[in-house]
């Protein structure tokens, strides 16, 4: 009977020690290359600025302050999206009160109370899964009318 092993050496030798020591270096930085493009982080959009906010007394309604926002914000690459506004009142957490679309960047909220508070609004970019880093955090103090 016929040595097959001994044929398929004389067919495929085994590699030699600088072969190997190549194939290990290949295969090492293959996985390598591998390995950072996985931990390369997603993109994420910018932060709105807040800029400023003000409140009128009795301009929607008599005896409520009506809160006006503006802001500016950069979406670099990402599309066109929402908007979400945060509120706290005075010293509760915040809130979410609603979206606007991501090119718009100024918002009156009506009718936002009728008594003399403290107001802290931020803001944030959505796009489904897609989520930004909230905005600086704007402190309105609506005190009562003169």
């Amino acid at each position: 009977m016929p040595n097959l092993l001994s044929k398929m050496n004389r067919i495929n030798p085994p590699m030699t020690r600088g072969q190997r020591r190549s194939w290990l270096a290949i295969f090492l930085q293959d996985r390598r290359r591998l390995r950072q493009q996985a931990l390369v982080p997603p993109p994420v959009p910018n932060a709105p600025v807040l800029l400023t906010g003000t409140y009128q007394w009795n301009r929607t309604s008599p005896g409520y302050a009506d809160v006006m926002l503006t802001w500016s914000f950069d979406p670099g690459s990402f599309p066109v999206a929402f908007i979400e506004f945060w509120a706290g009142i005075n010293s509760s957490s915040s809130q979410q009160l609603g979206t606007v679309a991501s090119n718009i960047t100024n918002l009156s909220y009506p009718n936002a109370t009728a008594y003399p508070i403290y107001v802290r609004v931020k803001m944030r970019y959505r796009n489904g899964s897609v989520i930004g880093p909230f905005s600086n955090e704007l402190l309105i103090n609506i005190q009562a009318p003169s």
